[in-house]
């Protein structure tokens, strides 16, 4: 993948990308002076030289104005609809010209990660690099190194969450046994699924295929839909198995509902 393919459309750029203004985020007192005669005369109305000595905040003013404009014209909003592919055009150079002039960040954000990950993170970071000069507002006071830094951090932490995930799952999956000894706080779900998992657990319960008859005897009765959950021992005493066995049972069950609860809420 290259910084290029991030934002570039070759051929012709449908009018319908810029029904949505890549300008939004700004205030409306900033989009009206970046469409001024003032601000188009230093940072639109330019030649290919003068956008090239442009600093860096100037590029993003030049990025948004054009971005603006371009907005305005695929909507009908101003008597330059002619001009759509120019300012499209444009705004697809400025934005690849500070993705490339960025892409240091990405290598620096992703330094020291496994070879066999960085495939993955570097496909990660170089989004999360590109939506970050979407979102970058140049009135701010930050430096936009500072911004797109926290960015691809955040995206890469993501993306090595989601490998960890996809890898304990295929562990799991083949040595189902690997499950009995994991504390269960660690399949514990968090309380933004807690809601999610109750709605969707009757028919995971009943469902031979996600648990066996043991397994949902136990989740139903540590997880009741209401009044209080029943401890392990109590499990153990009624069911005749020991509250350590009870306890491997509840892991393991924990782990095949929470991967299929990702497969139902995703």
């Amino acid at each position: 993948m290259t910084v290029k393919s991030l934002k570039r459309t070759q051929g012709k750029i449908p009018r319908e990308r810029f029904y949505k203004n890549p300008a939004a985020h700004i205030s409306e007192e900033k989009r009206a002076y970046l469409c001024s005669p003032e601000a188009r005369k230093k940072y639109v109305d330019i030649s290919y030289e003068e956008a090239e000595k442009l600093g860096q905040l100037e590029e993003f003013y030049r990025l948004f104005a054009l971005g603006e404009l371009a907005h305005l014209a695929a909507t009908g909003a101003s008597g330059e609809s002619g001009k759509f592919d120019y300012y499209a055009k444009e705004f697809d150079s400025m934005h690849d010209k500070i993705a490339r002039k960025n892409t240091g960040l990405v290598y620096k954000m992703i330094g020291g990660q496994p070879k066999t990950d960085l495939d993955d993170l570097e496909s990660e970071g170089f989004y999360a690099l590109a939506r970050a000069i979407d979102k970058f507002n140049p009135w701010s006071g930050y430096h936009f190194s500072t911004y797109a830094c926290f960015a691809i951090i955040r995206a890469v932490g993501r993306s090595k969450k989601k490998q960890y995930r996809n890898k304990e799952r295929f562990r799991l999956l083949t040595d189902p046994s690997a499950a009995l000894d994991i504390p269960v706080e660690n399949y514990e779900l968090s309380s933004d699924n807690t809601e999610r998992f109750l709605k969707n657990l009757p028919k995971i319960l009943i469902n031979p295929d996600v648990l066996d008859f043991l397994d949902a005897e136990v989740i139903s009765s540590r997880f009741p839909k209401t009044g209080e959950k029943e401890s392990l021992e109590s499990i153990g005493r009624r069911i005749g198995l020991s509250k350590e066995r009870v306890r491997q049972i509840q892991n393991k069950a924990l782990v095949k509902l929470r991967f299929k609860l990702e497969e139902l809420v995703v």
